[in-house]
């Protein structure tokens, strides 16, 4: 198998584990406990079907366990997978998510200029640097998603 095929059997087997193993994802896709032991099977290049990932990964997301198919892809494509936040589309939300986004900013801002003032970004300092851009992120995604509601409404 390739290096991207031996990633994706980790994704697949983590899945399969947070369905209950195989006789689980095969219940929970609907295929016989034959088929997801190929997908299981680590010397066989074979993967689940886009229906079925989907599915073991909806029921994977539902136990708090992630989405480890879904992951792998994005990962492979060099994408960022970001949960869309239930959003209430009016002024007054829109305004407080600006606060904070305003507010999210600024600390982040202040963290990596902070971090610069010697003149270089060692990797404990990227740590912190890094988990405010994730708010600043989580903010933006939640004004985006908003405007999108807001945008459909037209």
């Amino acid at each position: 198998m390739t290096p991207r095929q031996t990633r994706g059997k980790i994704a697949v087997r983590a899945v399969i584990d947070a369905c209950g193993k195989i006789a689980g994802a095969a219940d929970e896709t609907r295929r016989a406990t034959a088929t997801v032991g190929d997908w299981n099977n680590n010397e066989k290049p074979i993967f689940p079907p886009a229906d079925c990932a989907l599915a073991m990964d909806e029921y994977s997301q539902g136990r708090g366990l992630g989405t480890p198919i879904t992951d792998w892809q994005a990962r492979e494509l060099n994408k960022v997978l970001i949960d869309l936040p239930q959003v209430v589309p009016n002024a007054a939300e829109l305004h407080a998510m600006l606060a904070v986004f305003s507010g999210e900013s600024g600390e982040a801002l202040q963290t990596m200029l902070g971090a610069l003032a010697d003149g270089k970004f060692t990797a404990a300092e990227a740590t912190p640097a890094r988990a405010a851009v994730a708010d600043v992120i989580r903010v933006a995604v939640a004004i985006d998603a908003a405007l999108a509601l807001i945008e459909g409404e037209g």
